[in-house]
């Protein structure tokens, strides 16, 4: 949404904290299988500030932040993954069926792999 949108896909956004401003970022986020117990996580991150005035490098230390604390967020979720909520919600909630065909298509490709 824009920066002042105040809702967004019918759910309304609350405003910015005082002193805080918003911003836009844009995330992809891509996870290449290599073996069954290791793989490679590639993060894009794109932000689009209000302050057009701060220095592309500093931007670049922002983002690097950002990146920074999700691959943090990222190994606390693995580390406590077998008793986690993320984990009962890939076996059992309402697209479990999904995640299980994803489950089969990565296994797949590593027993591919794995033969060469």
């Amino acid at each position: 949404p824009a920066l002042d949108a105040s809702t967004y896909r019918d759910v309304d956004l609350p405003a910015p904290t005082r002193g805080r401003k918003r911003m836009k970022q844009y995330i992809r986020n891509q996870m290449i299988p290599l073996s069954t117990h290791k793989s490679c996580l590639t993060l894009f991150l794109k932000l689009d500030t209000p302050f057009y005035w701060l220095p592309d490098a500093l931007v670049g230390k922002i983002a690097n932040l950002i990146c920074n604390k999700f691959s943090q967020k990222i190994n606390e979720c693995n580390k406590g993954w077998e008793t986690s909520e993320f984990k009962r919600r890939l076996d059992s909630g309402p697209r479990a069926a999904y995640y299980d065909e994803i489950r089969r298509r990565i296994e797949a490709k590593l027993q591919r792999d794995t033969l060469c």
